[in-house]
């Protein structure tokens, strides 16, 4: 009867309290560090050149370039590695016979011009225009910073959820520090590292603007312009050891070929971005007491999905898939208005009303402010269970049945957001048909709003008191919902999101500050 209830498998918590008993655990892993300190020397050159022509009363032009050069690093004891996943051999630079830099190669080209002009088309009316090209300042083995035989690491992992792997009496296995003087290092297939490419090829992002901007009196300036940037070759953390589709470990790249279990990642110049924006702003500078400004965007952040960054790895790393991996960004919000106002009372000592007496003392010098904020959502995508596409390294999507999505609003529990039934599960082998980032979620809108006054003290002695209102009319606003197509609350909305703040309800704070 004991093993038996401690074998059932639906007595899963009796098993683990087991196994603590018994000194058996389902999995143990450990870490070395093998050296006393973990170093990296790095050089980075930029020199620079620019200057500033006035070229007419009318035209001002501005050009220049720098040249960028970053070297292959090299650490304080020995050089940096590198990872061959053609014949997965693990080089260390400059021991026994491999090259000090294993024979990497870095860009000695890497110019970025600037060029920019503005001419004052009318006494009140300037168009400005501006080009930029800057390449990824990256260190280009910060990845690798611990990789092996620096660190050690193991994982030991029972076959099943009734095997241990060892006991506590036991202990971890010894980990093996390997000798590094020949250059070559057998790589266990267990391990994972991240290496540069032979040719490493460093991004660079261009990035232009045209703007016109017209002051139109009353103290008001408006500004309209097109704003762009072109991300290419930005660095990935790609993931070679990936697998096809249907096939399983088994058809892992360096699995198939040499073993290898582990996810070993390359350092390649793989994403790339675009971003087209329309920005309008509209200003009214600080007169009588009022100052207020209105900004609008209306945009398109399109890339390598999903990774706002675009620095970690592609979601399909599949080479005959990856043009699925192009789609719109998380971070893409089409439609962006901020407005923001300060208003000084016009009360108390020198202003236009209750300039005196126990009633100007009362109201005068207190300063409004305000600040409203409106967005749209963000992308979502709907994502199926994996065991059908059997990819290592991949994620599976949902099946788009429905050429058109409708979107119902936020309901909370109640109701899903999106009409659900647009997505099915996938039950064969192969990538669903919906994309990434397929939906949009709830927009936002948030409005805070302050009071301030000053109290003179003494001279310079000023007490200032706030009183600050976050959220202030308490809007709801709701995080994405359910993307999980088989999930039981696929669809529904759980949690608030409080954009950049931490609390999403409307809350209050007072303070008082000292200036002297």
């Amino acid at each position: 009867p004991y093993t038996t209830l401690f074998r059932s498998p639906n007595t899963s918590q009796f098993n683990q309290f087991a196994d603590f008993l018994l000194g058996l655990p389902q999995n143990e892993q450990n870490n070395e560090l093998t050296v006393n300190w973990v170093t990296l020397r790095t050089w980075q050159f930029a020199p620079y050149i620019s200057d500033t022509w006035q070229v007419s009363p009318k035209l001002t032009v501005y050009a220049g370039t720098a040249w960028d050069y970053f070297p292959v690093p090299y650490r304080e004891s020995h050089n940096i590695e590198y990872y061959d996943p053609a014949t997965n051999l693990y080089e260390v630079c400059g021991q026994g016979t491999v090259s000090t830099n294993c024979g990497i190669s870095v860009q000695k080209d890497l110019f970025a011009p600037r060029l920019g002009a503005a001419y004052r088309i009318q006494a009140k009316t300037v168009l400005r225009v501006g080009y930029a090209l800057a390449p990824e300042q990256i260190n280009m083995y910060r990845d690798g910073l611990y990789n092996y035989p620096l660190t050690l690491a193991q994982s030991l992992q029972g076959t099943n959820s009734y095997t241990s792997p060892a006991t506590l009496d036991q202990g971890f296995p010894a980990l093996v520090v390997p000798g590094i003087s020949k250059g070559i290092v057998a790589l266990p297939p267990t391990v994972s590292i991240n290496s540069s490419p032979k040719n490493f090829i460093r991004g660079y992002t261009e990035s232009s603007n045209l703007t016109v901007q017209r002051e139109l009196g009353w103290n008001f300036l408006a500004q309209v312009g097109y704003v762009g940037s072109l991300t290419i070759h930005q660095h990935t953390r790609y993931p070679f050891n990936y697998g096809q589709v249907g096939g399983g470990q088994a058809s892992q790249v360096l699995y198939s070929k040499f073993g290898v279990t582990a996810g070993e990642t390359i350092i390649e110049p793989y994403e790339h971005m675009n971003y087209h924006s329309l920005q309008a702003q509209l200003q009214k500078r600080m007169s009588s007491g009022l100052q207020l400004q209105a900004s609008y965007t209306w945009s398109r952040w399109m890339g390598t999905c999903c990774d706002a960054n675009a620095d970690g790895s592609p979601e399909i790393p599949i080479p005959a898939f990856s043009h699925m991996n192009y789609t719109v960004m998380p971070g893409d919000r089409t439609h962006n208005l901020q407005l923001t106002g300060v208003y000084q009372l016009p009360f108390g000592k020198d202003n236009n009303y209750l300039k005196s007496g126990a009633a100007g003392a009362i109201a005068g010098g207190w300063q409004l402010n305000a600040a409203l904020s409106l967005y749209s959502g963000s992308p979502f995508s709907v994502s199926a269970p994996g065991a059908s596409l059997n990819a290592p390294g991949s994620p599976q999507q949902a099946d788009q049945v429905k050429a058109h999505v409708a979107i119902y609003g936020p309901h909370g529990l109640s109701s899903p957001y999106f009409d659900t039934s647009a997505f099915a599960p996938v039950t064969t082998a192969r990538f669903g048909t919906a994309s990434f980032d397929s939906v949009r979620g709830p927009g936002y809108a948030n409005m805070d709003a302050s009071l301030f006054r000053v109290f003179p003290i003494y001279e310079r002695l000023r007490l200032q008191f706030r009183a600050e209102a976050f959220n202030l009319t308490n809007h709801p606003n709701f995080n994405n919902p359910d993307s999980g197509v088989t999930d039981a609350q696929f669809g529904l909305i759980s949690g608030a999101n409080a954009g950049s703040r931490l609390i999403a309800e409307r809350y209050f704070r007072m303070g008082l500050k000292l200036q002297f």
